[in-house]
């Protein structure tokens, strides 16, 4: 009798656009890590009131991958979007609790089971309690486990119940999303429209404007735009034609606001593919060489892209690495070989481990 809630199996749809969802982890995993007071706010409000945030959480993603060593003997694959956080209530007793949140993207036979498997397993090796928060980005209506129960003899229960925040929820309430302050409002409505173009690139290049039209009007100081916008870039991923085509209306938004809020790095990327392109295109033929300058500016502006959310998700548990290691990521312009390092980084424990020795 576990796993009890509506779980029906997700039904066969149609072919969808090919989203590079080990990205969509990584912004999934940085967004909460770098926005969880708002990100809880929004999705989990009692839990939010509860927490005394004058007390900076602290996170332990390396007690996750601690926990998966006990079940399986080795680091192995931790789940990209697993966060583990310490926070301290807002009681008299002064206590604190762990925060376990777990973002899920698709239909998971024996998800709930899981769930309760790992917030047993944290109150085993940390004695605290482990509140579970389960955020869910699919797009199946009929999905929504919640508890894992097994009842036996002598009204005996084994049972772990956690709240839900079903993405798919917020459809009726998009205009609160959008007038909102709160940056996680924006994550959310991005990672909606998603969903909903799956099927329509030329809706999402639409969509994809429209919010970064809608990012510009908020009164958000200091990283926080530029931060919003690499979300919004890879959350509203676009085929290569219909990217460039973004990068050029994007240009046009940046200059008519009085502040600059692209990403510094992978703007700076493209810029220089595209003039590099032009370049060589006056010399080999215009046409050929914009287009290999877009396209090389476009990768090497993604790997980057990929380093620095690397470097912000796992720095509060390496620290930051020393000049040794930024240079040779300085280097790195393959996106293939920037996501190699990503999945790396998830088991090292340190940042000297993360080039493996010839």
């Amino acid at each position: 009798m576990d796993d009890s809630s509506t779980t029906t199996g997700p039904s066969k749809r149609p072919r969808r656009l090919p989203l590079p969802k080990p990205r969509w982890d990584i912004t999934w995993k940085e967004a909460v890590t770098r926005l969880l007071d708002p990100c809880l706010e929004l999705l989990f409000p009692a839990m939010h009131a509860s927490i005394d945030w004058s007390a900076p959480p602290v996170m332990l993603d390396k007690e996750l991958r601690s926990l998966h060593r006990r079940e399986h003997g080795h680091p192995g694959k931790l789940n990209l979007v697993d966060v583990l956080t310490r926070v301290k209530l807002r009681d008299v007793r002064d206590r604190t609790l762990l925060i376990h949140i777990e973002v899920q993207n698709s239909y998971e036979a024996g998800f709930a089971k899981r769930i309760h498997r790992y917030n047993s397993g944290l109150f085993f090796i940390h004695g605290e309690y482990v509140a579970s928060l389960v955020v869910l980005a699919d797009d199946n209506p009929n999905w929504r486990p919640s508890s894992s129960v097994f009842d036996y003899p002598d009204d005996g229960e084994i049972s772990c119940r956690f709240p839900v925040a079903k993405l798919t929820d917020w459809l009726d309430r998009i205009e609160e999303l959008e007038k909102s302050n709160n940056p996680f409002a924006l994550f959310v409505r991005a990672c909606l429209l998603a969903l909903q173009s799956n099927r329509d690139p030329e809706a999402r290049l639409h969509w994809k404007v429209y919010l970064l039209k809608l990012l510009v009007t908020k009164p958000w100081t200091g990283d926080l735009p530029q931060l919003m916008y690499r979300f919004l870039d890879v959350i509203m991923v676009l085929p290569d034609r219909l990217q460039a085509a973004f990068e050029t209306r994007a240009e046009e938004v940046e200059t008519m606001s009085p502040r600059e809020f692209l990403c510094p790095t992978e703007i700076r990327a493209i810029r220089k593919g595209r003039a590099e392109g032009r370049a060589e295109g006056r010399a080999e033929g215009r046409a050929e060489g914009r287009a290999e300058g877009r396209a090389e500016g476009r990768t090497e502006g993604r790997a980057e892209g990929m380093i620095q959310s690397m470097i912000l998700i796992y720095a509060p548990r390496l620290g930051q690495p020393d000049d040794a290691v930024m240079s040779r990521l300085a280097a790195v312009e393959d996106v293939n070989e920037a996501y190699g390092l990503v999945r790396r980084a998830e088991t090292i424990e340190s940042w000297s481990e993360l080039f493996p020795e010839p």
